[in-house]
């Protein structure tokens, strides 16, 4: 795995600025600024590299509003790695400047077991008296970074503090059962789902387990790893897998399933070089399985009721990018008898990025308003999306335009479905 800018000489040689990431690249689109475009940036490391440039604050703003979404890899005709670039190029310029200390704390914590539970209790305690209110508008004195921002308060009870250790074949989130399973599975839920959104925990498990297979639930997971990565913090990237890695077998799953985009994408391909050498990493890597995938595959054995609603779907871009999943969350919308409607532009990424939306906000709220206004157009009341970043970030959008649609993850719609 490549991790020095240097390393990546040649892939910027061969970038021939012909411009086909223009049309994809969310952040070109909204500013049309050439330093926000893939070739821009491959430019400016180029020339940080040959000493051209200097390695100042400017060129880290510039290369830190990359939002990660893959879609110039996927349009660029000479394959060029512009966000495994852009990563090196964070790591470069941590460096020579310190990463904030929040941000080493936080990742620090992320790829330990367990992850952030013990930092968003704390959160939790201090958000009680607004519990009642289920989301934040944050205004007044609070940091840039989320002032003027639509978030979701911390759970009442995070995924895993009412998760069981196993769920049992064929019963749902609480029954029991003595008919055989098909199969175990481990159910690696990531950081959002756990601390932020355990409704959609809960209705993965319901729903494999009504198809007939066991969830075991592992506790104290680790986060997947992708904010270490994507800011070049490598080393803590390479221990969040490790400890995802050892959690998930541990479990002796025969295949094992997320209900996060950015989750699936992250142990099943980068895993792969982050932990090359690893006798464990691909038997690992090959049993993981994004929830819509796991679902369409064996549909056979889902019997899913009437839902009477009209939906329209986000591509998360890791799910569509990296993983190319794009037709099962759509066959298993339909399949709850939802009426799906396309939005235009339903593969354009929505502006979240993990810490992006956080650092550049006034970004990534351009790029999600897109996001909400083709989405509205359709005339759906429910979006639907296979990644809770996107859930939340679009859910702020929604709120901003003064919107009333519901922004759910798919799994969340066959579990209504199913009653």
């Amino acid at each position: 795995m490549k991790t020095s800018l240097n390393q990546f000489r040649h892939e910027l040689e061969i970038c021939s600025r012909c411009g086909a990431c223009n049309a994809d690249c969310p952040t070109y689109v909204v500013t049309q600024e050439e330093s926000r475009l893939a070739r821009g940036r491959a430019a400016l490391m180029e020339a940080l590299i040959e000493y051209r440039l200097p390695p100042s604050s400017r060129f880290h703003a510039v290369i830190d509003t990359c939002v990660g979404c893959h879609s110039c890899v996927i349009a660029c005709p000479s394959d060029v790695p512009v966000d495994a670039m852009s990563a090196a190029a964070r790591a470069f310029m941590h460096e020579r400047k310190a990463m904030p200390i929040s941000k080493r704390i936080a990742y620090a914590r992320m790829a330990r077991p367990g992850g952030l539970i013990g930092m968003t209790r704390l959160a939790r305690v201090a958000s009680m008296p607004l519990r009642s209110l289920h989301t934040l508008r944050a205004n007044g004195p609070v940091p840039s970074a989320i002032r003027g921002r639509t978030l979701p308060l911390p759970a009442p009870r995070f995924f895993e503090e009412i998760a069981p250790d196993l769920v049992p074949a064929w019963t749902g989130w609480n029954g029991t059962s003595s008919k055989p399973a098909l199969g175990r599975v481990a159910f690696f839920y990531g950081c959002m789902i756990n601390l932020v959104y355990p409704d959609i925990g809960i209705a993965t498990a319901e729903v494999i387990s009504r198809m007939g297979y066991e969830v075991a639930i592992p506790k104290r997971q680790p986060c997947c790893g992708v904010p270490m990565l994507t800011a070049g913090e490598y080393e803590g990237a390479k221990q969040a897998a490790h400890n995802a890695l050892a959690s998930m077998m541990a479990a002796e799953p025969d295949v094992i399933v997320t209900s996060c985009a950015t989750c699936s994408a992250t142990l099943r391909e980068e895993y792969r070089e982050l932990l090359h050498g690893d006798p464990d990493v691909d038997a690992f890597a090959d049993r993981v399985v994004d929830i819509s995938q796991f679902l369409a595959d064996r549909g056979e054995t889902l019997h899913i009721g009437g839902l009477d609603a009209k939906v329209t779907y986000h591509d998360p871009c890791h799910l569509n990018r990296w993983l190319g999943v794009t037709k099962e969350p759509r066959e298993l919308i339909r399949a709850t008898g939802a009426d799906l409607i396309e939005m235009e532009e339903a593969a354009m990424c929505c502006g979240f990025g993990g810490s992006f939306s956080f650092d550049h906000y006034d970004l990534a709220s351009k790029i999600s308003a897109r996001k909400a206004a083709y989405a509205s157009a359709t005339g759906a009341e429910v979006i639907a999306t296979g990644c809770p970043g996107c859930i939340m970030h679009i859910r702020d959008a929604i709120a901003r335009a003064g919107g009333t649609q519901r922004v759910v993850h798919p799994v969340e719609l066959i579990a209504e479905a199913l009653g």
